[in-house]
Parts: C-alpha cells; sequence; structure tokens
C-alpha cells in the first residue's frame, strides 16, 4: 500500500504541467500525509525486522535485546496508526476521488485539461524528461550532500523509475529495462544509507537506560560502518545512471 501511494504521487507530479494543479496538488499533499503514516511504520518494521536481526550477527557479543522490546513498542503503535488511518472515512473518500477522477478522463480526456487530448506517446518523452533532470540536479555535488540531500535524491530517483516503468511499454522495452535498471543500481545503495540513518535516529528515540545505552552505541557503530562502506560504491552508481541513455529521445 504504501509502494502503491508513492506511485500514484509520482504519477500526479509526472503528469503536473497538463493536469488542473489545483486538484492533482490537493490530493498530493493528502497522500503525502498518508505516505508519512506508513512510512513511519515501515521504518520501524525495518529497523525490528531487519536492521536490528542483521547488528545482532555482526556485533556477536553485543546484547541489542533491550532495544528489541522497546522498539517493539513503537512499531505497534505506528501499526496502529496506520490501521485507523485505513479505516477512517478520509482515506476512504481520497481514494474514490481519485478513482473517480481518472473514470472521467477515460470518458472525456479534456476534463484533465486542454493539451491531454494528444497522444500520450507524444507527451511522454518531455515529461520523462523533466523528471530525469529533477534527478541528475539533486546528484551534482554527491560528495558534499547530507543525508537528508541523499535522502531528496532517492525520492527523486524512486519517482523517476515509477514514471519510467509506467511509460516504459510506449517505447523499445530493453531500453526502457536498461535505464530502470541504472535507477535501481543508485537506489539500492541510498537504500542502505538511508536505512543505516534511520537506525540511529529511531535507536535515540527509544527510552534510554544503562543497557538501552551500550547497545544504542554499539548499534550506532555498526550504522555507520554500513553507510560508509555503501557511500564507496555511490558515485559510480550515479555516474552509471546520469550516463544511461534516455529511453525516450
Amino acid at each position: 500500500m504504501r509502494a502503491a501511494l508513492r506511485a500514484t504521487r509520482a504519477a500526479l507530479q509526472l503528469f503536473e504541467p497538463v493536469v488542473d494543479c489545483s486538484t492533482a496538488n490537493s490530493w498530493d499533499l493528502r497522500l503525502q500525509r498518508l505516505g508519512h503514516l506508513f512510512g513511519r511504520a515501515r521504518d520501524w518494521d525495518v529497523f525490528c525486522l531487519r536492521m536490528l536481526p542483521k547488528a545482532k550477527r555482526d556485533l556477536g557479543n553485543s546484547d541489542l535485546r533491550p532495544l528489541t522490546r522497546a522498539a517493539e513498542i513503537d512499531r505497534e503503535r505506528a501499526h496502529k496508526a496506520v490501521e485507523d488511518a485505513i479505516r477512517g472515512h478520509a482515506f476512504s473518500a481520497l481514494i474514490l476521488e481519485i478513482a473517480q477522477w481518472a473514470e472521467t478522463g477515460l470518458a472525456k480526456p479534456h476534463a484533465f485539461g486542454p493539451r491531454m487530448d494528444k497522444r500520450l506517446k507524444h507527451m511522454a518523452p518531455a515529461l520523462l524528461n523533466r523528471i530525469h533532470l529533477r534527478a541528475k540536479r539533486k546528484a551534482r555535488h554527491l560528495n558534499q550532500l547530507s543525508v537528508l540531500e541523499l535522502h531528496a535524491l532517492r525520492k527523486s530517483l524512486k519517482r523517476v523509475r515509477y514514471d519510467a516503468q509506467n511509460l516504459g511499454a510506449l517505447f523499445p522495452l530493453r531500453a526502457a529495462r536498461d535505464y530502470c535498471k541504472a535507477c535501481q543500481g543508485v537506489l539500492q545503495i541510498l537504500g542502505t544509507i538511508h536505512d543505516a540513518a534511520m537506525t540511529r535516529r529511531l535507536a535515540k528515540r527509544l527510552t534510554s537506560n544503562g543497557a538501552h545505552s551500550v547497545a544504542k552505541l554499539a548499534l550506532e557503530r555498526w550504522s555507520l560502518r554500513r553507510a560508509a562502506r555503501a557511500k564507496l560504491e555511490l558515485e559510480t552508481a550515479v555516474s552509471k545512471f546520469k550516463h544511461a541513455p534516455v529511453f525516450w529521445s
């Protein structure tokens, strides 16, 4: 569901130049709020189910059980918030509004804007080029980017990948696949860096006592090492993305 929310936002942002901005922006903000809610639950899932088990295997003698027990409480709270949102009227209303809007477009293409009657393949290059160049700009001065800026690059590349996958069928399949592969190579490395930063951030939120402090320090050092190793591979992956032929030209 989180991936579907993100893909929906990517589609709305892709077609921003040719649709009613007031409508699209309203939905984008509501989808973003839901995305943050799902994102918090996802972070606690990754922390509890992936990062802590990996850290336990790598660190051996370090006892991370105090952090595990405390983190599970926050994980349950995050899941409860997601469940409450899904069962709420606002979520259902948003989904129905977007579905109705899309169905209107099938029946009346002009309802989306004055240029939506053009063939999609003719519009796609300009739309894809816009988000592609935006991602390339965010990747400049790579060695100077902060954790937040790297996360912004990751989000931008995810939008590029979603849109390339959605519109790739309009163009030669192999070229689209190669481009998406270059995107994915960067995203895997940025994902490792993001999860390492997220691990440190969530660990700091947990209630502290003597046992927690020792475990937090061990986990922080472990996550910093993971991020450092990933950053060594980042420049090569980003270079491959920047030089990957765009399949829509």
